[in-house]
């Protein structure tokens, strides 16, 4: 792992725990519906603005449920954990001079309520929203950004992240890439399906990465 660069990390699931309060708010708000949904089903269906048409809800409520989502996650995100030794790790590579960068089709407001928290927006050279882009992940675009602010040669960095659009994206970009998958992610992601895109590596805590860096 020290010879890359720049390392480009997803926020959402890879650095951040955000992925848990999405599914359990989405939970919550099926229940709000009164719609007999599983907190699994309700995990399984996240990324998919429409699945919760398949249990019920009439088409012409969907935008109301899903900013009722939107509301609840944005009131809880300034309590949002960061995962463990997501914090040190970042520092490691720093201390290494490496070349750190976010690439997240989060908005930068979203954002700005964690990182502030943690106070990790100094440790990255640059940082690519979904504000700064055209086209999100798995295009490659973000990527693209973040290789040109940095100036690293694409074969000297890496793209870390949680899902089949992060490691499609790394390879859309020609770049390496990371699969970060916690046990926690059993319930939303299918391992199967992400090792079927090939990432370069896998991890499942960032503790990992820091013995490899030593």
């Amino acid at each position: 792992m020290n010879h890359y660069d720049a390392y480009l990390f997803d926020w959402d699931g890879t650095l951040a725990r955000t992925l848990e309060i999405w599914v359990e708010q989405l939970h919550v708000r099926y229940g709000q519906y009164g719609l007999p949904v599983t907190k699994e089903q309700a995990a399984k269906g996240f990324g998919n603005l429409k699945a919760v048409l398949a249990y019920g809800l009439p088409p012409d409520q969907l935008s109301e449920f899903q900013e009722g989502v939107n509301d609840a996650v944005r009131r809880r995100l300034p309590d949002t954990p960061l995962y463990d030794d997501a914090d040190a790790m970042l520092r490691a590579l720093k201390d290494k001079g490496k070349k750190l960068a976010l690439v997240t089709t989060s908005l930068r407001p979203n954002l700005d309520l964690v990182m502030g928290r943690h106070n990790v927006e100094e440790l990255f050279d640059a940082i690519i929203t979904s504000e700064d882009v055209q086209k999100h992940k798995p295009d490659p675009e973000g990527i693209m950004v973040a290789i040109d602010r940095l100036g690293i040669a694409p074969e000297r960095v890496i793209m870390l992240g949680d899902s089949s659009h992060d490691l499609l994206a790394a390879r859309n970009a020609g770049v390496a890439s990371m699969l970060f998958y916690p046990e926690a992610h059993s319930l939303i992601h299918d391992l199967n399906f992400l090792l079927a895109h090939n990432p370069t590596h896998v991890i499942r805590a960032w503790q990992e990465l820091l013995d490899q860096l030593q």
